[in-house]
This record gives C-alpha cells, sequence and structure tokens, in this order.
C-alpha cells in the first residue's frame, strides 16, 4: 500500500495534522504501509525548506521510517507572481528539488 495525498507539504487546510493522524490510525489498526506519497502542488506560496524538510522527517518518523516518494510536482503563481521571464518559477523548482532530493527520507 502506497498512503499518497496533496496538500500536506504546504499543510494546505490543516493536511498535515490530518495525514498524521491517518499514518497513526492505519498503524493502530496493523494495516500495512509501504511507502508515503506527496503529491506536491504548490500554488503562489513559495517552496520553504526549513518546513518541508521539517514535515519530510516527522512523516518518516511518525510512519515507522518507511520511504517517502514526491508523486507530482507543480508551482503555479496563479498569475498572483509577477514573473514574466519566469526567473521565480524556475528558483521555485530548484529550491523544491534541492531540499527534497537532498533529504535521505525521500527515495523518489
Amino acid at each position: 500500500l502506497f498512503l499518497n495525498d496533496y496538500g500536506i507539504l504546504d499543510n494546505r487546510y490543516n493536511r498535515f495534522n490530518m495525514y498524521l493522524d491517518q499514518i497513526r490510525d492505519l498503524q493502530e489498526r496493523g494495516a500495512p504501509f509501504d511507502a508515503i506519497g506527496l503529491q506536491s502542488h504548490l500554488g503562489a506560496s513559495r517552496v520553504d525548506p526549513e518546513y518541508f524538510k521539517y514535515v519530510v522527517e516527522t512523516l518518516h518518523h511518525e510512519s515507522g521510517g518507511v520511504p517517502i516518494w514526491i508523486t507530482e510536482f507543480d508551482w503555479n503563481q496563479k498569475g498572483v507572481v509577477s514573473d514574466p521571464d519566469d526567473s521565480i518559477n524556475a528558483k521555485q523548482i530548484e529550491d523544491f528539488y534541492r531540499i527534497m532530493f537532498s533529504l535521505p527520507e525521500i527515495e523518489g
């Protein structure tokens, strides 16, 4: 089983805490899962390496050390950020991949 959801990294609608609760509930019920997936659909908010690191490390610890995968990624400034030459978009992509794949908890 691959537990996979969106809105976790940016804690949209308090989804990070709900995901932790779901992980704990599955563990208490003895439901085996092999990995955690993070669909990473980020809106106009900027990539926050320190917070993302906290989220990944917490999920890894709370899940008993199962691998974590980034299953999807996009950053959409939704017209909120003026970025005519896509330099901000490029920086967000670079920052995201740099932090995610520097963390040993991320396997793919």
